[in-house]
This record gives structure tokens, sequence and C-alpha cells, in this order.
């Protein structure tokens, strides 16, 4: 009987072990996983040929379709802090304008009447409009 209560002790402490070790990795893996999409403060305001926000901070990517009738992109960004990637595709997922920022500038770029624009931001704190004009 006893060595029974022994073997049941050994078996419940390993047990308990591989339990804590779950634990720890899972917790260690939530705590230092990568963020893929923080923004703070973020407020945008969109319209078919118009999409600009405005934000404290902002990592990571976001994606919008726009459509005008004219064939001029105007792009505006502002910086306080971090840099921000505009980019535009046609329809068919063509590059047309790439350009990664850390002031603030502006574009103007010859688009068709559709595109798609991303933007990437990197620890970017401020905002960007664009809009066909």
């Amino acid at each position: 009987m006893k060595e029974k209560r022994k073997s049941n002790k050994k078996l419940f402490f390993a047990f308990g072990a591989i339990l804590v070790v779950t634990a720890i990795l899972a917790a260690v893996k939530v705590i230092y996983a990568p963020v893929n999409n923080v923004s703070i403060g973020w407020v945008e305001h969109k319209q078919s040929d118009l999409w600009e926000a405005d934000y404290a901070y902002f990592t990571g990517t976001q994606t919008s379709n726009l459509q005008g009738l004219n064939t001029k992109l105007n792009i505006d960004v502002e910086t306080d802090e971090g840099s921000l990637e505009i980019l535009l595709k046609d329809t068919n997922d063509n590059v047309l304008f790439s350009k990664t920022t850390s002031e603030t500038t502006s574009f103007s770029v010859d688009v068709p009447e559709k595109v798609i624009v991303s933007v990437s931001g990197k620890e970017h704190d401020g905002g960007f409009t664009v809009s066909y004009k």
C-alpha cells in the first residue's frame, strides 16, 4: 500500500510540474507575442474618394479602396513621430506608388479611377489624408 501511495505522489508531482511548465510557456508566448496592429486615438473619415485618419499612435497596416472621377490622388501626411508608408495599387494588384516618410509631406500621384490604398505605420504619431482632386 505504501508503494502505491509513493507512486501516486510521484505521478501527482510529475503531472503538476508538467502543468506548471505548460502554463509558464503559454504565458511567455502571450506576453512576448508580436503585436501586428495597434492604434491609439484612431479617428478616421471615409468616403468613396477620401480617406483620412488622425491618431496618437499607429503601428500596423490599414487598407481602403478609393474611387474617384479624377486621375490625381493627393496624399498628405502629418508626422510628429515615427514613420508611415503609403502604398497605392490598382485593381490588378500592380504597385502604382510606394513611399515611406518620417516627416510631414504631401504627394500628388496619377492614378486610375479605382485604387487600393494601404498605410503602414511604425510607431507613427500624426495622420494622413488621401483624396481624389
